[in-house]
């Protein structure tokens, strides 16, 4: 039996063969010598296995070449120079079927089989029915090995894009600003509340975004008492440093997820196994390891290639607080992360404890009230009483609250407060026209985990964030709802507090 290609290859099989093997053989051909034989070898000499039916060929075929393979014996075969195409005339009757052409000399003489393949049926002849199971098991491998390539693929974009669209190329290269957040500085032993906590930390993982480093963020941050009422603070002369810091400090993992963090700007803690391999390595490396680059700018810091290179780079703060490093923030387009992106990074348990209390809540509205601290006053040479919020302490009683949120919220909603005033119901007249809701309605859920203050308000930030509508004390954005139309920074200018209506309120 001889298969003679279009191109002038052939291959012979020595044997006969019945009618019904033979129209099955051709449909096999068929298959083999268009996958093989034209679409993958495309004018190179190439090696496939061929198994068909009683026949095991291993075949070395290049169009343009004559194969001769004997039955059943795979050591018998030769490659020849260009054969030549068959020449003789051929009377017998001929067959044509998906392409094919075959002629038999009788059915149980030996049989010649002709296959002529037309380029344009490539794309256009469908497989066998039965496909031989050994090509299905090598399409499917290859299919396989496609999917999972692209998937491999995806998973490395993503790993390199973080959720803002941050790029982040040098993971492995890291930024150091201090094992305190504000210190070296004035703040190291006095610290600020969260609030003022979270700027200079805000700071530092913007650097990390832009100089695309991992941040080396401190294992704790400090509380300050006046911010604590929940939680007690041991303090004992007799204790050593590190011991009072453990007393006035609470673990930065308990405020913050840092593995959600990550997904935006990789991040480790100081107190990581991974922290102490970074430090003994860039000891290690010396000068090519590590920096210290206090007065050094952001932009030096990212196009000079000797600190692009470092492994390590320290920040040494700024002696006033860290987020004075961020000397655009108030250039809005300059801001890499919104302020809503560390209380959105709450501890899972903090997060838990704030889905189940909005459950309860249901459909509601939100305010923060912040008072305490921010209407104190003090009395100038004449002995007047001044205040950097002259119209706060006004703004945030209940009958003003009441004027200046009517446009807001509508009567009969459910109001969610979250305040620093420790006046028992000082908030109670609001009931008249809203159902009131406070955290400490919900002990039950927050009792078992809050160990401090900042805990609380990391919950009650999370609640305020789901509510319908929010209302701020202070207008931080153009679009926000606020109590009070005085700015949130007034460092300098102590005024006379004001306590009447403005004229054309209610």
């Amino acid at each position: 039996m001889k298969v003679v290609f279009d191109s002038g290859a052939s291959i012979v099989l020595g044997g006969r063969f019945s009618a019904g093997f033979t129209a099955w053989l051709i449909s096999r051909l068929q298959r083999l010598v268009w996958i093989h034989g034209l679409r993958w070898c495309d004018g190179r000499c190439c090696s496939f296995d061929w198994m068909l039916s009683d026949f095991c060929l291993d075949v070395l075929a290049c169009l343009g070449y004559s194969v001769e393979v004997g039955q059943c014996d795979k050591s018998l075969f030769s490659i020849g120079g260009e054969a030549k195409k068959l020449k003789e005339e051929r009377s017998d009757k001929m067959v044509e079927e998906d392409g094919v052409s075959f002629s038999a000399t009788s059915s149980t003489a030996e049989l010649e089989i002709l296959l002529y393949f037309n380029p344009s049926l490539l794309f256009s002849m469908a497989y066998p029915t039965t496909p031989k199971p050994k090509l299905k098991s090598r399409s499917l491998l290859l299919l396989l090995l496609l999917v999972l390539t692209s998937i491999a693929l995806l998973l490395l974009l993503f790993s390199l894009v973080s959720t803002n669209g941050n790029v982040n190329l040098n993971p492995h290269n890291y930024l150091y600003w201090g094992s305190r957040i504000d210190c070296p500085g004035k703040h190291c032993h006095s610290c600020e509340g969260l609030g003022h906590q979270e700027s200079s930390l805000r700071c530092a993982l913007e650097e990390a975004i832009y100089l695309r480093r991992t941040f080396v963020m401190p294992s704790r941050m400090c509380i300050n008492p006046l911010h604590n009422k929940k939680g007690i603070l041991h303090r004992s002369t007799d204790a050593t440093s590190e011991e009072r810091w453990e007393a006035v400090s609470l673990a930065m993992d308990s405020l913050y997820d840092i593995d959600l963090i990550s997904e935006t700007i990789p991040t480790i803690l100081d107190n990581s196994q991974e922290w102490y391999q970074v430090l003994s390595t860039s000891m290690k490396l010396g000068a090519r390891g590590i920096a210290h680059v206090e007065g050094v700018s952001r932009l030096n810091l990212k196009q000079n290639n000797h600190y692009s290179n470092l492994l390590l780079i320290n920040r040494t703060a700024n002696p006033l607080s860290w987020f004075m490093e961020c000397k655009d923030r108030n250039n809005r387009s300059g801001i890499m992360l919104p302020y809503s992106f560390l209380p959105s990074m709450a501890a899972e348990k903090l997060r838990d404890a704030a889905e189940k209390i909005k459950a309860v809540l249901g459909d509601y509205d939100a305010m923060h009230v912040r008072r305490g601290d921010k209407i104190k006053t003090r009395k100038d040479k004449l002995g007047v009483i001044r205040t950097l919020h002259p119209h706060l302490d006004r703004d945030t009683r209940p009958e003003f609250i009441l004027c200046r949120i009517a446009k807001w919220v509508p009567p009969g909603r459910t109001l969610f407060i979250a305040s620093n005033e420790r006046t028992p119901g000082f908030f109670s007249p609001l009931s008249i026209r809203y159902k009131l809701a406070y955290s400490s309605n919900y002990s039950k859920i927050l009792d078992p985990l809050i160990e401090n203050n900042y805990q609380l308000f990391m919950i009650e930030r999370l609640i305020m964030m789901g509510a319908k509508t929010v209302i701020k004390t202070f207008k931080q954005d153009e679009t926000d709802l606020s109590l009070t139309d005085d700015p949130k920074k007034n460092n300098k200018n102590w005024q006379i507090p004001v306590y009447t209506a403005d004229p054309g309120t209610c």
